[in-house]
């Protein structure tokens, strides 16, 4: 009966003050999303970073064979300033992925996708300058070749990114604004064909 009365009290107090109660559950389901959270970033980060180095590859032989096909239509100094930004970008990313492999940081899964979303936005710039830099006004095929180097890129990019819908709109967006500027900018018909 002892513990019967005892029972009975820790029910009424309960009854009397649910807010205990209800509010160790919401602390429960507080923690499960947090965990759920830090279990989806840290799922997202493995991924994005898995598929880092053959992006780089592919930025790297991408970005020469713009460069070796636009050579007519663009200057020296310009085609070698561009290279000269996506090296340091793809540098840098390339650091960072280093940085990541070696996971003696104290970053956290959330800090590791911030650090990735840069390098991509810095990509995206660096692909969207080609993009306004090396259109040529006058040449069709050439603006052919360029939009369709920056429509396979952003078509990778969307692929490679896509656990993270944030890092594929921050390449996407800045990679492909100016070409569409410049389409648009153009006038007549044959752009938007």
């Amino acid at each position: 009966t002892e513990k019967t009365s005892s029972q009975r009290m820790t029910l009424s107090q309960n009854e009397r003050n649910p807010q205990p109660v209800l509010g160790g559950i919401a602390g429960q389901l507080s923690d499960s999303s947090a965990l759920e959270d830090s279990l989806l970033h840290s799922e997202q980060v493995r991924v994005l970073y898995g598929g880092l180095p053959l992006a780089l590859l592919f930025n790297v032989l991408l970005s020469t064979m713009l460069v070796t096909v636009m050579w007519p239509v663009i200057s020296f100094d310009l085609a070698t300033g561009w290279l000269l930004l996506m090296g340091v970008a793809l540098i840098w990313r390339l650091i960072v992925y280093i940085w990541y492999r070696k996971k003696n940081s104290s970053l956290t899964a959330a800090q590791w996708l911030r650090v990735f979303r840069l390098t991509i936005i810095a990509s995206g710039l660096v692909w969207g300058a080609a993009a306004y830099a090396f259109f040529p006004s006058e040449n069709i095929t050439y603006q052919a070749f360029l939009a369709f180097v920056l429509a396979g890129v952003s078509s990778a990019a969307i692929t490679s990114l896509a656990p993270d819908r944030r890092s594929a709109w921050s390449f996407i967006f800045p990679a492909l604004l100016p070409l569409v500027y410049h389409f648009a900018n153009q006038g007549g018909t044959m752009p938007f064909s």
